[in-house]
């Protein structure tokens, strides 16, 4: 066998001085990393695993105490020097793959002697370490009897490794002759040893693709996209998943494997396994081997995995129903949040953006300091899933708040609890103030409308006047068939959008139970309670001649004075005003007669909102009223917000809308 026999061709070292405290060190933790690599190896073997596994952990048991002693370590040198050679041996044997055939009696008895010699060894060594602290004892040591002794267990270890290597030759021989396509040990000698120089290799265990049953393949890996020459171009993902069944010392583990696919995919293996080698951490799932066959490179992971990406983080479960819900979605994510910062600190170039992880809610429910209560509803109130999608507003409606907190609710002919609400059934839903915010002028933000492309391309002149844009058209302009879409968007600042939401999410109960007290109608039809922090116009200038011109323009070109939403110092947005004029200053106005002769017609206006939703058609409020009232507090009164250290609203009086 080749690599045993490159293992027994070594020439012995030049000796260095006896006294030299470096060389103690390095042959006694070469020792040590053989007795830690033929363990982990030894994992994989059935039958004679154990053996090996249990008679390399006591060899480094025994090399604990002899690297701690700075005298008489030199009387077992030799000796240890020899059992390693002999572990080494075992490690080579083992990943050649040798084993994967049945195991004989024979490998197993010499195996098993192993154990037992290291167990004698381990037995004998501890009693002269405990006699070597007496001086008398210590001159003992030196005597021919310790000598001796070492001497039978050097010739024992001597024994054991001629028969092993004889064994293991026999063994290789038979191993290629009966090798199939599943083994890769066909592979080329030269290949074989330059792997084995690979120092990712060195820190994990190689299975055969023979221990690893796949199961179900893993999907939603996304293509990569790049952009190059106006195309769009994808690459398909560089590797697969499955869950599997790994086969481990004669046990089967669920596992997930990532098979790596392409001409690179060795190159890929080795770039993993270097970022993997570095990341031990108890809430990263640990590498249990990898496979380096040509045709099934792989990584095998403890665990049945089920991968969830960053940017689809926040979407991992938009529904819970209990505050038992809460806390397992809260233990997954605490986890994520602890293992990715850990990668982060370890190789921070894994990761180019943040998402917002945030670092969530532990602990029970024991009596807090005042600080720590405000801390511990904030990371709570960050792992309730809540929605931030847009809402449709009614944009004849002169205007909205920022920062404040609506009801959204269907209107029908319902009569439920005594109150009548008589309304179509046919309208759309509807959005009603319930609690407001202070707000400054510092803390929001406006826009200014956003023309598009297609303006240039039909050399329509645009201007910017002092409440916001102007834009001209002749007749001939207006008469082609094109519709423009102009945009129009203000948002709460950052710092306050954040204060705003935690106060929004300590009102969740107090509002709904307002809502059920003060107006019961609407708890047939309550459809959401979100908080406005940013608002959206859109309006739509269809060109052509929708209304027939009775006769040529009296003028060379008319003009759309299109107004900035205006925003009063609390956060309240009107409605932007939006009119046509002949007149380049806007001083006067279109009659609808003068529309109509023109055949202009007035653009359409659209509002959308975007905030923090609370969706009752998909959340339950309970698992909150459950947590606050497990802490003492009151969930239908400002207590949620006062213990937060949130700010409070002004509470609108229902009962008067």
């Amino acid at each position: 066998m080749i690599i045993v026999r490159k293992v027994f061709s070594k020439g012995k070292k030049p000796a260095r001085p006896s006294d030299s405290s470096n060389d103690d060190i390095d042959w006694i933790s070469h020792a040590m990393k053989a007795a830690k690599l033929t363990s982990s190896a030894a994992k994989l073997i059935p039958v004679a695993g154990p053996f090996i596994e249990g008679g390399a952990d006591v060899f480094y048991m025994a090399l604990e105490p002899l690297k701690q002693m700075k005298a008489n370590n030199e009387d077992f040198k030799k000796l240890i020097q020899d059992i390693t050679t002999l572990l080494e041996t075992l490690h080579r044997a083992i990943s050649t793959g040798f084993t994967q055939t049945e195991n004989s009696e024979e490998f197993t008895k010499m195996c098993s002697n192993f154990k037992n010699l290291m167990d004698r060894l381990l037995e004998e060594y501890t009693h002269f370490v405990a006699e070597s602290r007496s001086r008398v004892i210590r001159n003992y040591l030196r005597s021919e009897e310790i000598k001796g002794m070492i001497s039978k267990y050097q010739k024992e270890v001597t024994a054991l490794r001629e028969n092993l290597m004889f064994y293991c030759t026999v063994s290789n021989h038979l191993l290629q002759v009966h090798k199939n396509s599943g083994n890769l040990y066909g592979a080329s000698q030269t290949n074989r040893t330059a792997n084995d120089d690979i120092p990712e290799f060195e820190e994990f265990i190689e299975l055969k693709q023979g221990h690893i049953q796949l199961q179900e393949e893993i999907k939603g890996h996304s293509n990569t996209y790049y952009y190059h020459d106006s195309h769009y171009y994808h690459i398909p993902p560089s590797f697969k998943e499955h869950q599997a069944v790994t086969w481990v010392n004669g046990n089967a583990h669920l596992t997930t494997v990532r098979e790596y696919k392409g001409d690179a995919a060795g190159e890929h293996l080795r770039a993993d396994l270097r970022i993997l080698a570095r990341l031990k951490h108890r809430d990263i799932t640990q590498v249990m081997g990898f496979c380096k066959s040509n045709i099934f490179p792989s990584i095998i992971f403890y665990e049945d995995l089920r991968p969830i990406g960053l940017n689809e983080y926040w979407e991992i479960d938009t529904s819970w129903d209990t505050l038992q819900d809460i806390f397992t979605k809260h233990r997954m994510r605490h986890n994520i949040r602890a293992g990715i910062d850990h990668i982060k600190a370890t190789i921070p170039s894994v990761f180019e953006s943040d998402k917002a992880l945030r670092i969530q809610f532990k602990g029970c429910t024991a009596r807090r300091s005042q600080f720590e209560t405000a801390s511990l509803l904030r990371d709570f109130h960050n792992i309730i899933p809540i929605s931030h999608t847009g809402l449709y507003l009614d944009s004849s409606v002169d205007g909205y708040h920022f920062g404040e907190v609506y009801v959204d609710y269907d209107q029908a002919y319902q009569l439920c609890q005594g109150c009548l609400c008589i309304t179509n059934r046919n309208s759309t839903h509807r959005m009603q103030l319930v609690a407001s915010f202070f707000l400054e002028r510092r803390d929001f933000y406006p826009d200014n409308w956003t023309l598009p492309i297609s303006t240039k391309a039909n050399n329509l002149k645009c201007s910017t006047t002092s409440k916001g844009t102007r834009l001209s058209f002749t007749q001939s302009q207006w008469q082609k068939s094109e519709t423009l879409f102009l945009d129009h968007y203000s948002s709460l600042n950052d710092d306050r959008r954040a204060q705003l939401y935690e106060s929004y999410m300590a009102q969740l109960c107090h509002l709904n139970a307002k809502l059920k007290n003060e107006r019961p109608c609407f708890q047939c039809n309550l459809t959401s309670l979100g908080l406005v922090s940013s608002i959206f116009w859109n309006l739509e200038i269809r060109l052509g001649n929708h209304t027939k011109a009775a006769m040529t323009w009296p003028v060379d070109e008319i003009f759309l004075f299109i107004d900035n939403p205006e925003i009063s110092e609390n956060g309240y947005i009107k409605r932007p005003n939006i009119y046509w004029s002949r007149c380049p200053e806007g001083s006067t106005r279109l009659t609808t007669l003068e529309l109509c002769v023109f055949g202009v017609v007035v653009p359409q206006l659209s509002c959308y909102c975007g905030g923090a939703i609370f969706d009752f058609k998909i959340h339950n409020i309970k698992p909150l009223q459950e947590f606050y009232e497990s802490l003492g507090l009151d969930p239908f009164s400002d207590d949620v917000a006062r213990a937060a250290g949130a700010l409070l609203p002004r509470h609108l009086n229902l009962s008067m809308l």
